[in-house]
């Protein structure tokens, strides 16, 4: 039986577009279409220094290497880029919850963020990363490792119970999965382009292992 795919990038996109459907409208639909773009500036910032806190945890020089090694002292012996999956019921119907996890270790899970400009709370509150990897995984405890540019933040979450976890998900997916089905293009990518198989995510059960 195949399923549904939510991720936390496929909520991020349908959480811009609540802040302005107007604006917002193709790129959700991009998203559910699966279409490639090139990383916008900010991204591509994101990329790039989540490129030199790999660099430094794989001794490398860095370019910005006080701000990187602060990271990489936090995720020396994790496993970097680790794919995840975990079925989620939601309304009877069941759904393949996935993402990647930026750094994975036994005990912790690490999302690396760079922003222009950092509020505390800003993932959060803005993000789902913290519910869906703790949830695929088991793992309560999730950092989100912030960077501006000028320090490196720490946003801390500790899942109570799988239920809650699995209870706050629901929530979340279930506001954007009505919007999706609501507005015909949406609905008809998505019931298209984000089907997951049992031998996508069966041939890859987490199973954690450190360095």
């Amino acid at each position: 039986m195949s399923h549904l795919k939510l991720t936390p990038s496929l909520w991020s996109s349908w959480n811009y577009y609540k802040e302005d459907e107007d604006a917002q409208y193709q790129n959700l639909l991009d998203t559910l279409n699966l279409v490639i773009k090139p990383p916008t500036e900010a991204m591509q910032r994101g990329i790039d220094f989540e490129n030199e806190v790999r660099g430094v945890q794989l001794a490398e020089q860095s370019q910005l290497e006080s701000l990187a090694i602060t990271c990489a002292d936090v995720i020396q012996e994790m496993l970097y880029q680790q794919r995840v999956f975990k079925e989620l019921i939601i309304d009877g119907q069941p759904y393949i919850v996935s993402g990647i996890i930026d750094w994975l270790g036994r005990d912790q899970i690490i999302d690396l963020k760079w922003t222009g400009k950092y509020e505390w709370g800003k993932y959060l509150t803005g993000n789902i990363g913290h519910l869906a990897y703790t949830y695929c995984t088991g793992i309560p405890d999730f950092k989100y490792l912030v960077c501006d540019g000028s320090a490196v933040y720490h946003e801390d979450y500790s899942a109570s119970s799988e239920m809650s976890n699995a209870a706050a998900l629901i929530e979340k997916f279930s506001a954007m999965l009505a919007d999706i089905h609501r507005i015909p293009e949406f609905r008809e990518a998505y019931l298209t382009k984000w089907i997951c198989t049992p031998l996508e995510y069966e041939s890859k059960v987490f199973q954690l292992e450190t360095k």
